[in-house]
This record gives C-alpha cells, structure tokens and sequence, in this order.
C-alpha cells in the first residue's frame, strides 16, 4: 500500500505595504537585500520600477516588478531579475503584501525597509513565519501490513514528529529506524532520508512539524510485509 504525499514547509512570513497617495520620484522600497527605486523616468537598471498614473498603478507596478509579470521595459527596468525570496501580490486599496518563498521562520528575518513619504510597510521585517500547523494523519491497512517505509525528501532545516495510534484516536511517539545506519532509532526527523517503522498492530501514522526555519519536505509512506 502506497499513501499518498505529503508536504509540509512551514507556514511563510509576511507582510503588508500600504500607500497613502502617488509615490515620489526616487523613493525606494528594499525587500530582504533587493532595493527597488521609483522613477519618474524609468531607466534600465535591475531594480527601477515606472512610477504610475497613480498611486494603484504604482503598487501594480511594484508588484510586476518582483514577480516579473506584464509591462517588462514599461512598468519596470527591463533588466529586472525575479526576486529571490519573496513573492507579492496586489490587496485591497493601495496595498501590496509581501510573502516569503520559503514557509519557516527563517523569513522573519527578511527586511521589508522603504523611504516613502506616502507609504509605509506594517513591520519592517515580514512577520508570522513559523512551522506549519498541520497534522496528517495515515490510515494503515492492518489485516496484513507489518512494517512502513518512510521516505523524506527535500531540503529543510525543521522537526517531523511521528506518532502512531491502535485505536486510531488517541496517538503515541513511535520510533523509526534509520535505512542508512540501521542502528539510529528516533520520534523526529530532521533532515532528508528513508526510514523503516514497526506498525505493530497502529491502525494510523501521524505526521506534524514541532519546530520549521526554512525549505520544504516531501513524505512517502508504504506499508507492506516483510
């Protein structure tokens, strides 16, 4: 029996920019270490963004400016290049919220600065990143399984917890053995790898995320005899 995947990556940091009216020539706003300049006329340099016929249009600007969407060489600087770690999108009014690509607490740490005299961000680093709060939960055929391989893939820096249940209400910590070294038992795992747990009779195997700084994982189990 093969489950089906499972992902968790933490939930990401954000955090809103709001206008109050039309930007000013030469204002900037910096996300994490990429500085983006609002010009009256926009010149082809990374990082330059046109300012609008008005204060939504600026935001709208903004946005294609970090995303690399429509109105490249008219909206923003030809010589864009996509943000590395962040991603925006257009709110409500005139604001713009700025989310981290990757979920964890690492994107707390990512600045979100601005010289607006019309503007201002709600924190100056984006905010609320953290592990993800979601449990799965894997039903396990029990009539003939004996033992789950689990296999964690992608690059992460967090903790899976793995708990197990008979009853299929009320769950434990089960330990799982290492496929790499067969001698390493553990509750969590930390980093990408193949691991072997004993059902013994668990009718369900819970995964959830104590603790996430940054990346993602990929979970596969399958349950079979020996």
């Amino acid at each position: 029996m093969k489950s089906s995947d499972m992902t968790f990556d933490g939930v990401k940091a954000a955090v809103v920019l709001t206008l109050t009216a039309q930007v000013l020539d030469t204002k900037t706003v910096t996300l994490d270490s990429k500085v983006y300049t609002f010009q009256d006329s926009l010149t082809n340099v990374d990082g330059n963004v046109k300012i609008g016929s008005d204060a939504s249009e600026s935001i709208d600007n903004l946005v294609a400016a970090i995303m690399l969407g429509a109105g490249v060489g008219v909206a923003y600087a030809t010589a864009m290049t996509l943000h590395p770690t962040v991603t925006a999108a257009a709110g409500a009014g005139l604001t713009m919220t700025a989310t981290a690509k990757q979920g964890g607490t690492a994107g707390n740490s990512i600045d979100s600065l601005e010289t607006l005299t019309n503007g201002s961000f709600a924190a100056a680093t984006l905010l609320g990143g953290g592990p993800d709060t979601n449990t799965v939960e894997i039903t396990i055929s029990t009539e003939w399984a004996e033992v789950a391989s689990l296999q964690f893939v992608g690059t992460f820096t967090g903790t899976i917890a793995i708990k197990g249940s008979v009853d299929g209400t009320n769950y434990v910590a089960v330990g799982v053995l290492s496929a790499a070294d067969r001698s390493t038992v553990a509750t969590t795992v930390t980093a990408a790898g193949v691991h072997e747990l004993e059902l013994a009779g668990l009718s369900k195997i819970q995964f959830s995320n104590s603790a996430w700084t940054t990346g993602s994982v990929v979970i596969t189990v399958r349950s079979v005899r020996r």
